[in-house]
């Protein structure tokens, strides 16, 4: 979400009230560098505006390359098929074989249908490619918003003494798109590895978990659903920028040691609380990596649990041990609070606005309008 860092996404929230925008919630520290600490407060148009825009300059080339990548392996994946059907017709025409006529007019079908498949790949993946290229090259293009409130982060701020590090955003979806690294049948059999639980876990036929309702904080540390072996277990999942796999939360919640201050100083440690995720077992992958921060992890039955913010990891691969989330329960107490003190009563004024277009204010962003607002000299980008 900024120069030097990039997260990903939570989860939405209704503004509430009359208004019938969306707020997405995610870490603050992808949208904010930690050294400029203190309250963001966003009130009016004569301000500065600090946008998030989707996908950072790096990233974005990534993505295009990747599709390039991609065109190229299917222009050579064509060639081979109709090197296929080539073949095919060619043996087809000099062979009174039965058998071996059977055999190659059965090629040749097979290696048609699926050349007819990948010349509509190639196609679809140029057009996306030119489409990218002319529309969102530019990260202006690319801006989703700007923050209007986010408290600084902190530690022990609250009785609960969980970290806090979040702002909104606004955007549109509500569900969770589910990793295509497993099929349907294995991801069920994560999710719910002992017949007893209960309710069975449903892969949804268009791969996209609805997100509703949350884990409340005494189930995190007595799941009521069972592990393989009979023992209480919660498995979550995530969808995030890095990774999106399936990880088990802990039972217990983690305290970990904070070592924070200016350069030179060595002010004391500061313990936080912390939702911890392992990965699944001892052959899967880490359940997170530098760049999920501001993920939101759910269950099976789609409710939300926390917020991903951060992890233990070894430096040479940035993969994370263990991950650490901020209960979900917390953070809507601590909107709730501040929403009052501050004066944001049932959210009337947002806390991420969208910036303003041509069309209505309150209008999302659709596939054929591009939002463009004039961006001032005065306003820092930041991506997600």
């Amino acid at each position: 979400m900024t120069p030097w860092a990039e997260g990903t996404g939570g989860f939405f929230i209704a503004e509430g009230g009359d208004s019938n925008r969306v707020l997405l919630v995610t870490a603050r520290h992808v949208i904010s560098p930690q050294a400029d600490n203190g309250l963001l407060q966003w009130k009016n148009s004569s301000q500065p505006r600090r946008n998030v825009i989707a996908l950072s300059p790096t990233t974005f080339s990534s993505y295009i390359q990747s599709i390039e990548v991609r065109i190229d392996e299917t222009v050579d994946n064509i060639q081979f098929q109709q090197d296929r059907v080539d073949g095919a017709t060619t043996e087809l025409s000099s062979t009174d074989d039965p058998a071996l006529t059977t055999t190659h007019a059965a090629l040749l079908t097979t290696a048609q249908d699926t050349l007819k498949d990948l010349r509509a790949l190639e196609q679809q993946l140029r057009a996306l490619h030119q489409q990218l290229l002319a529309e969102w090259s530019n990260p202006d293009d690319r801006i989703i918003g700007h923050v209007v409130y986010s408290p600084p982060i902190s530690v022990g701020s609250s009785p609960e003494g969980f970290c806090e590090d979040w702002p909104l955003s606004r955007s549109i979806p509500t569900r969770l798109t589910l990793s295509s690294s497993y099929d349907q049948a294995a991801f069920k059999k994560l999710m719910y590895a002992n017949p007893k639980n209960f309710p069975s876990f449903k892969y949804p036929l268009d791969d996209l978990l609805k997100l509703e309702g949350t884990i409340p904080e005494k189930e995190m540390t007595h799941p009521s659903q069972l592990d393989e072996d009979g023992e209480g277990c919660l498995v979550v999942i995530k969808r995030g920028l890095a990774t999106g796999p399936v990880g088990r939360a802990s039972g217990l919640f983690s305290f970990t040691r904070i070592y924070r201050g200016a350069a030179g100083s060595t002010p004391p440690p500061k313990t936080a609380k912390e939702w911890a995720v392992l990965a699944y077992n001892s052959k899967s992958q880490p359940f997170s990596r530098a760049g999920d921060s501001g993920s939101v992890v759910v269950d099976g039955r789609g409710r939300v649990g926390g917020l991903l913010t951060g992890g233990t990891s070894r430096e040479e691969n940035l993969a994370c041990d263990i991950s650490y989330a901020t209960p979900v329960e917390f953070l809507f107490n601590r909107m709730k609070l501040l929403q009052a003190m501050h004066n944001y009563a049932n959210f009337t004024e947002p806390w991420i606005a969208h910036p303003k277009s041509p069309q209505a204010h309150d209008s999302p962003p659709t596939s054929s309008s591009v939002y463009r607002p004039p961006v001032p000299d005065t306003t820092d980008t930041y991506t997600t």
